[in-house]
């Protein structure tokens, strides 16, 4: 067997996106290492806990305008990547859908400010949010992976984050200050939207083209279901910081976010692998590399899973200080989502997604999300709230979904074949 010069290795697409995808995860890491103590710290936890609280509700509004285009949109450039009038067709038709929707969702949201009490006095901190889901429009990550050019990925999401993180230390030094957060995340996304629309018209050449009403509605169509699926999957992650700001308090909500955010920086590695695989999977069928990949995802989950049973308490006090030691039992309840999370993730976009069973996956996630309601209304019902009880839930919840989707895998057999005839224009 030849070994690959190192030369020849950079020349690997894959290399080459797990490589750009690796340098985004890495400030993914370290910026929010810098930013969240010195946001905990100056803001407090309550105030904190309503920037979370209205980040999640504005999350619905996210998934609105995305509309499954990050796995419809991203399967159809890259199946058509050689056609580039094919291509600069589904653009055009994506960014139509996302900015109608844009328009509608908004006029929902400013509708439901104004007349639900509960936002009173809070009113400008949840419209700002609402207003930082235009990154769904301005940031197209979707055709990026697409094309399997992740340095622009790169590129722009670190535009976003450097811009937020410099104003974070500019413009935050008081604890009523809380509602510029938004506002700052929203200043990032439109510079580094800029960048996002110079590469693509600038550097790509790519044309801007009217496309025909058929072809925005049949882009529509064809997002429907993963739309259904993705609403599912945030209700399922956001619902749990509503819930518990609702009935239980803003300082809790701010502890389930610090365990939730320990858990997305252990899934770093899950979600280069499976941004960089999806768009290669879905063109080469490479089913033998996909079983290598979520064999690594379930052994590494349960191993960064007693890391963090271990040193939980030092990740509390680095992070959120002695106020935030109540959420190290939420972390160990948490960090039991890695490896099922990890392992789905990959059962489904790269197994059930590129061998044509979408429906199955779509399925697990809807059906997840009706365990995860008919839970919650027992809890409402029977007023047994409680965070460590809405930490258990996820933990459930994932269990259920990585569960549905082994079983489909397994049954049709989905991983048996090490290659098929995969589309490799």
């Amino acid at each position: 067997m030849q070994i690959k010069t190192i030369k020849e290795l950079k020349k690997n697409r894959l290399v080459q996106n797990f490589s750009y995808l690796s340098l985004i995860q890495l400030f993914n890491l370290a910026l929010p290492l810098v930013t969240y103590p010195y946001l905990i710290r100056v803001l407090g936890s309550h105030n904190y806990g309503w920037v979370v609280y209205v980040i999640s509700i504005a999350s619905f509004f996210s998934i609105l305008i995305n509309f499954g285009f990050n796995i419809s949109g991203t399967q159809d450039v890259s199946v058509n990547r050689q056609d580039k009038q094919k291509v600069a067709e589904i653009f055009a038709a994506v960014l139509i859908v996302k900015f109608v929707l844009f328009t509608v969702g908004l006029l929902a949201g400013l509708t439901l400010v104004a007349v639900i009490p509960r936002f009173e006095g809070h009113a400008t901190l949840l419209i700002l949010a609402l207003f930082t889901a235009i990154s769904e429009v301005l940031l197209p990550v979707w055709f990026f992976q697409g094309i399997e050019r992740m340095k622009y990925i790169t590129l722009i999401s670190l535009s976003s984050k450097l811009v937020y993180t410099i104003l974070v230390f500019s413009f935050i030094n008081q604890p009523h200050h809380y509602v510029r957060v938004p506002a700052l995340m929203l200043l990032g996304t439109i510079v580094a939207g800029a960048v996002a629309f110079y590469i693509i018209f600038g550097r790509l050449k790519l044309s801007l083209i009217l496309p025909s009403f058929n072809q925005v509605v049949d882009s529509f169509r064809k997002s429907v279901p993963f739309f259904l699926s993705r609403i599912s999957a945030v209700a399922i992650q956001e619902s749990s910081s509503i819930l518990i700001g609702t009935f239980i308090g803003m300082k809790e909500v701010s502890y389930f976010d610090l365990a939730r955010k320990v858990v997305q920086i252990v899934l770093i590695p899950y979600n280069i692998l499976n941004q960089t695989l999806f768009p290669y999977i879905a063109r080469t069928l490479d089913m033998l590399l996909v079983k290598k990949v979520i064999r690594f995802a379930f052994f590494g989950g349960i191993g960064a899973y007693v890391g963090i049973f271990f040193w939980g308490d030092f990740i509390i006090r680095l992070l959120g200080g002695e106020e935030m030691s109540h959420a190290k039992l939420v972390i160990n309840i948490l960090g039991l989502t890695i490896a099922l999370n990890g392992t789905s993730f990959f059962l489904g976009n790269t197994v059930l997604v590129v061998k044509n069973h979408s429906r199955f996956f779509n399925q697990s996630i809807i059906f997840s999300f009706l365990v995860y309601a008919a839970m919650v209304s027992i809890i409402i019902i029977a007023d047994l709230h409680s965070l460590h009880l809405y930490a258990y839930l996820v933990v459930l919840v994932g269990l259920f979904d990585v569960g549905y989707r082994y079983y489909f895998v397994k049954k049709l057999k989905l991983l048996n074949m090490k290659t098929g005839a995969g589309n490799n224009c």
